[in-house]
């Protein structure tokens, strides 16, 4: 993966939340042909979009640039509840496994 996917991720991303590129366009305060040309890999943006981007569809960096094919869990917008919850499933999850793992 690289720079080269960040247009296929894009689309993907907008699709995965069913945003018309306008609607992209409009969240990003930028027009619909832009987020077009991203979406073509004829136009990257700039560092603060890329930023805004991130945080609209809650990615990181690297997965949007292909750094990274792991598109990260993040948990700051969740309550402090919530996120006991997560932490204590995934912890219940990883006790599984190695239980399995023994066996």
């Amino acid at each position: 993966m690289g720079i080269e996917y960040f247009g296929e991720r894009i689309k993907a991303l907008r699709d995965s939340r069913s945003l018309s590129q306008q609607q992209l366009a409009d969240r990003l305060c930028s027009t619909r042909a832009t987020v077009s040309a991203y979406e073509r890999g004829r136009l990257y943006p700039s560092v603060e979009k890329i930023y805004a981007i991130c945080k609209l569809f809650d990615v990181s960096a690297d997965f949007l640039l292909g750094i990274s094919d792991h598109s990260e869990i993040s948990m700051y917008r969740l309550s402090a509840t919530q996120r006991e919850l997560v932490l204590r499933l995934i912890l219940d999850l990883e006790q599984e496994n190695e239980k399995l793992e023994l066996d």
